[in-house]
């Protein structure tokens, strides 16, 4: 993007940006990340792939619902080909 970030994907004009199983710390760059990509994207699907807390899901909901209806959209998959592996 012009300002020097990287979205995981583009679409025409459409932005997709995915997350694995995110962490608090993951879900707080993401809505960084979000404010960063609108500028540069007619929309930007925000994409989760396996666990997502119900916390972080209304944290993310309310930034959109806040600030973005209708520019970003969120897509969570619970069952993903791909996991973050458990390491003990």
């Amino acid at each position: 993007l012009p300002n020097g970030r990287i979205a995981d994907g583009r679409m025409g004009s459409s932005l997709i940006e995915g997350k694995l199983s995110p962490s608090t710390a993951e879900v707080d760059r993401l809505l960084g990340q979000i404010s960063e990509y609108v500028p540069h994207g007619d929309k930007l699907h925000v994409v989760i792939y396996g666990e997502l807390s119900r916390e972080a899901r209304r944290r993310i909901e309310r930034e959109i619902d806040s600030r973005y209806i209708g520019k970003v959209f969120l897509t969570a998959l619970s069952n993903p080909k791909r996991m973050r592996m458990e390491y003990a």
